[in-house]
């Protein structure tokens, strides 16, 4: 640093830790956060560590370490609405509530920030407020009103990322609804966009939303393709709950193509790394089609 205060190396700071997080890299995005954080707390003024406490807690709560924040984003809650620091508390505490699937209080929070974001006037955060929306209600199995939340998102023009992120979300919901058509668009459409900005965290959600919605379309093939370049991007950003979920569309791509054998070794995987005590697991898997029971957005 070259100095408290200096706003070009918080700045750049900020830069490099949205560039890490959006790619994926989220110890190295929490360093470079921790980082401007000791810098702020020795001399910013409140609404910068306000914010930088949200970023740190936002980066702990997708490392599964949030816990201890949580308290914290709702102290500064409690100081007042409608300042940048309120609205990303909010969103981050909804966000931690989503990853607890306590969707009704995620709710509660995410509508906090939506509003105020709509106050604030900050076209980005207005869409991702309602992609979040969207996602608490298509985790609380509200597919319905999570496509509207979608849908009013993608009315605003916004930048690439949060636009496609929106779509693969979108694409998701509508082909559980049954508009396979409609959501293979939005969900090709993203993973073009995703590719290409390099944000493999989201493209890996985003081709196993697609993975889905090609079984859905009869063309297992190309969902197996899709799934299993997610899982290759899973494991190397160590996101487990993709991976899991990768195993899974995986032998259920085997399955629709009639190769039993390979589903049933797929969903072995499945059981073993993700379920060890669940022996009945693959059998179940294997005789019952739970594809519409499994919501991958819970």
């Amino acid at each position: 640093m070259n100095g408290i205060g200096d706003p070009t190396e918080l700045e750049a700071l900020r830069a490099r830790w949205v560039a890490a997080t959006e790619a994926g890299r989220l110890e190295e995005a929490y360093a470079l956060v921790e980082a401007a954080w000791r810098w702020a707390e020795s001399g910013a003024d409140e609404e910068t560590r306000a914010r930088l406490l949200c970023n740190r807690a936002a980066l702990a709560i997708e490392l599964g370490r949030g816990e201890e924040h949580l308290p914290r984003l709702r102290e500064l809650m409690l100081r007042g609405a409608g300042r940048p620091s309120y609205r990303l508390a909010a969103y981050t505490l909804a966000r931690g509530y989503e990853l607890r699937r306590e969707a009704k209080k995620g709710l509660f929070y995410a509508r906090l920030a939506f509003e105020t974001s709509l106050q604030l006037g900050e076209r980005d955060w207005i869409v991702s407020s309602q992609n979040q929306i969207g996602n608490l209600l298509a985790a609380d199995g509200q597919f319905a009103e999570a496509v509207a939340a979608y849908e009013a998102a993608l009315i605003l023009e916004s930048s690439p990322l949060p636009t496609a992120v929106t779509k693969y979300n979108l694409g998701y919901c509508l082909a559980v609804r049954g508009q396979v058509h409609d959501g293979l668009h939005h969900l090709l459409a993203s993973v073009r966009t995703l590719t290409r900005l390099g944000a493999e965290a989201h493209e890996a959600r985003a081709r196993l939303d697609l993975a889905y919605a090609w079984i859905e379309a009869g063309r297992p093939d190309r969902a197996a393709r899709h799934a299993a370049r997610a899982r290759e991007l899973a494991e190397r950003l160590g996101e487990t709950e993709l991976r899991r979920n990768a195993y899974f569309l995986l032998g259920r791509a085997a399955q629709k193509r009639g190769d039993g054998v390979s589903a049933r070794l797929l969903f072995r995987q499945l059981q073993s790394d993700f379920y060890p005590d669940a022996d009945y697991l693959v059998d179940l898997l294997v005789e019952e089609d739970l594809g519409s029971v499994i919501n991958l957005k819970a």
